[in-house]
């Protein structure tokens, strides 16, 4: 079942099988490492399970969150491939949310292009 795709990648899982992410620009199939599978499935259910979203910004919360982690099983060795492994369920549903929220304003024009203060590099080190 695909749950997320756009021009690079593609985040796909089976039925109670292993996700994995389709690089469109080789043609790659990867299987992240079992620690990002791990955190995926935990921040997945905190963000689904989040009563206070409204359901179309929560659906908006959780392509965030496909798209990180696509990110991150593509390049394990990057800032957002580091933010995920590292970071506690808790605080990356949190990160996801607040994400979000900045792309929202975004596009609603009411915020600034660039880093939010949680996906800050330096929040991360």
């Amino acid at each position: 079942m695909i749950f997320y795709e756009d021009a690079l990648m593609q985040v796909k899982q089976t039925w109670w099988g292993p996700w994995r992410v389709v690089n469109k620009s080789t043609g790659a199939t990867i299987a992240p490492e079992l620690i990002l599978q791990e955190r995926m499935g935990f921040v997945w259910k905190k963000i689904r399970t989040n009563r206070d979203l409204e359901p179309g910004f929560r659906k908006f919360c959780e392509d965030v969150l496909m798209q990180t982690f696509g990110l991150a099983a593509m390049e394990p060795n990057s800032m957002v491939g580091f933010m995920f492994a590292q970071t506690e369920p808790d605080r990356l549903a949190v990160s996801i949310i607040e994400e979000a929220t900045e792309r929202m304003k975004l596009v609603n024009g009411e915020g600034e292009a660039g880093w939010t203060a949680s996906l800050r590099p330096e929040n991360y080190r």
